[in-house]
């Protein structure tokens, strides 16, 4: 089973990119050829990601006790893109998505669009909860859609073309 990491980057809530805030970016694929909806969409999810950063975090245990830290480094456009738009276009033009697909594809990336940035203090309070082993109280679950999307794409991959 392939994976898609591009519809899951919400789904690795601990170590992904902190998400980009409502600033009104929004895509719509329907209608598009396979290739300008890879462009479309993963230009749309970069822009968020180059705005917010990738977060990560950094656990240490010494038997007894647990330390994590949490850093949001920078990410830029043109690395990101570079990536996600070939992983983007070898999915979308490997599967001829319908438009009820296309529109899950819009509310899967329009959702992650949607998520706003985490702030340092957030990925702290995160570290903090994660040495008392305890659920990070700023993660998001990725948009239902993605999930849904994900499924569209494993058939695909199943079914030879």
């Amino acid at each position: 089973m392939k994976t898609h990491p591009w519809y899951l980057l919400l789904a690795l809530p601990l170590a992904v990119v902190a998400c980009g805030g409502d600033d009104g970016l929004t895509v719509d694929i329907r209608g598009l050829t396979a290739e300008e909806a890879a462009d479309e969409a993963a230009g749309a999810l970069c822009e968020w990601a180059a705005e917010c950063g990738q977060v990560s975090y950094e656990c240490s245990s010494d038997g007894t006790t647990t330390t994590c830290a949490g850093t949001i480094e920078p990410m830029t456009y043109t690395a990101c893109y570079a990536d996600l738009q070939a992983e983007m276009r070898a999915d979308f033009v490997g599967c001829e998505l319908t438009t009820a697909e296309q529109v899950l594809v819009n509310d899967c990336v329009n959702g992650m669009l949607a998520v706003p940035c985490l702030t340092q203090a957030q990925v702290d309070a995160n570290a903090e909860a994660m040495e008392q082993d305890l659920d990070p109280p700023y993660q998001t679950d990725p948009p239902v859609a993605c999930e849904q999307v994900g499924e569209v794409f494993d058939t695909c991959d199943a079914t030879p073309q």
